[in-house]
């Protein structure tokens, strides 16, 4: 008996330093603590007992993970490991036949990749003719998947 809450309480332990250091490796280690306690209790109490005993230590380890991810970040030394803030991003989604041909400035030098402004929206950009100055006047040659196709304006 003793083992078997030994091995419940390793594994529940496991399980709570999880959150903490992510990767698997105590998760997985805490699994198999909580399946051999779930083991040992099939064969040392019998078919009824054990069902019993791996319902109960599943229930536990649901409540342990919920409280881990419901009230630990609401606390002081939880609140340091989860994200406070959401990150909002937008794409510029264009056509090319919108853009090829417009002329562009050089934001940032492109060594061949930086940014670009086309009519007056900041673009990622491939230079075709190879490292660029910031403020270059570019035109725009074509486009690319995530990107647009630079070269200098003559």
């Amino acid at each position: 008996m003793l083992l078997i809450l030994g091995l419940i309480l390793i594994g529940l332990v496991l399980l709570f330093f999880e959150i903490f250091l992510p990767g698997g490796i105590l998760g997985f280690l805490s699994a198999c603590c909580l399946l051999g306690a779930i083991v040992l209790i099939f064969t040392d109490y019998g078919f009824l007992i054990g069902l019993f005993g791996a319902i109960t230590i599943l229930f536990v380890v649901l409540a342990a993970i919920w409280l881990q991810l419901k009230w630990l970040p609401k606390t002081r030394p939880g609140s340091a490991f989860f994200l406070k803030q959401v990150i909002r991003s937008q794409t510029n989604t264009v056509t090319a036949e919108d853009i090829i041909g417009k002329p562009a400035r050089a934001l940032t030098v492109l060594a061949p990749t930086g940014k670009v402004t086309v009519a007056g929206k900041c673009y990622e950009a491939f230079s075709q003719d190879g490292f660029i100055e910031k403020g270059t006047p570019l035109r725009v040659a074509g486009k690319d998947t995530f990107r647009i196709i630079v070269e200098k304006a003559e």
